[in-house]
């Protein structure tokens, strides 16, 4: 934000404000760590941030967003992050829906048809590593198209299917000002080597050199 007030010259003079609606008591629940949460909460307070936590949104206007207990908010600016929608396409096939996502067997075949596969954010796939469905997230989603791919060779040969098993490798989050918070197979790290490492996984992720030089270059 303070990088970005050069661009604007009607904002050189003026202080952004940000203040952050959580509708839970923890930041990043997903890291299910409380001393994480707990890092992050503290980091962002120290750059400025007003981070609320237990507070809801109502309903947002063009000039302010409405809090449940009746509080109004003035802003400029309202982003918002509140998880994915159902496509229309897989809400109209008629197929059984759970939390907006089609249900799977174990192997990804979308349960009760015959030859219908689904995976990625439209699906709810059962890992068999832990019992529970799989977050619609990339490193899930790429695991399954190879899971899913073995599995439809199988089944052009007759043979039996496998179920999706999938270990977690970890998730990032970085908060700015080079800290992150990260799980990596179980190992809690956090402040500037959570970012060098969250830096570097994203940055060999990027598709040729010269993209990943420009990324390093002028990324934050």
């Amino acid at each position: 934000m303070r990088a970005v007030r050069r661009f604007y010259p009607e904002l050189k003079q003026q202080t952004p404000h940000v203040v952050l609606l959580q509708k839970g008591k923890h930041l990043l629940p997903e890291l299910h760590h409380d001393s994480l949460s707990k890092f992050t909460l503290r980091k962002l307070r120290q750059n400025g941030i007003r981070v609320r936590l237990d507070t809801e949104a109502k309903m947002v206007d063009s000039t302010a967003v409405h809090l449940t207990s009746g509080e109004r908010i003035e802003t400029g600016m309202i982003v918002c992050t509140i998880g994915t929608e159902t496509h229309p396409l897989i809400k109209g096939l008629g197929l059984p829906l759970e939390k907006g996502r089609l249900q799977t067997d174990a192997d990804m075949k979308v349960t009760g048809t015959a030859n219908l596969w689904s995976l990625g954010d439209c699906s709810l796939v059962p890992n068999a590593y832990n019992g529970k469905p799989s977050p619609a997230t990339a490193q899930f989603a790429m695991q399954q198209a190879r899971q899913l791919a073995e599995n439809l060779e199988r089944v052009s040969r007759n043979t039996a299917t496998k179920p999706f098993y999938f270990r977690p490798r970890g998730m990032l989050a970085s908060i700015g000002h080079h800290n992150a918070v990260a799980v990596i197979y179980g190992v809690k790290l956090s402040g500037f080597i959570a970012w060098f490492l969250w830096r570097g996984i994203y940055l060999a992720k990027l598709p040729t050199l010269s993209r990943k030089l420009e990324v390093a270059i002028t990324g934050p």
